[in-house]
């Protein structure tokens, strides 16, 4: 299972449009916030669109179905988690909010 959720990491690399290093860096986990304005999707994009964070990038969290992990990135409404015992979850922000899907560790 974790092995099929780093093959769907590097799918979502190919078809990612916010920043590239970011991204990159966040599945190696390293926290950084980007967007870098070099790579390729950073210099397409006009601009960046504000969104809402309630969890820290780099903080951990905890989930009732998945445990305990680690919050890698965002993109747009979407938010990543690397679950221990699960590997990467995509999940979307306003259900997670609306629902209570996370909470802080």
């Amino acid at each position: 299972e974790v092995e099929r959720s780093r093959l769907e990491m590097m799918r979502r690399y190919a078809e990612h449009t916010g920043c590239r290093r970011s991204f990159l860096l966040s599945y190696f986990g390293q926290n950084y916030p980007g967007p870098c304005g070099r790579c390729d999707n950073d210099q397409a994009r006009a601009a960046e669109v504000p969104r809402s964070e309630p969890f820290a990038v780099g903080g951990r969290v905890l989930s009732e179905r998945w445990g305990e992990g680690t919050v890698q990135r965002y993109d747009g409404d979407q938010l990543t988690v690397l679950f221990d015992d699960h590997g990467y979850r995509d999940l979307l922000v306003p259900l997670v909010l609306e629902r209570g899907l996370l909470r802080p560790a």
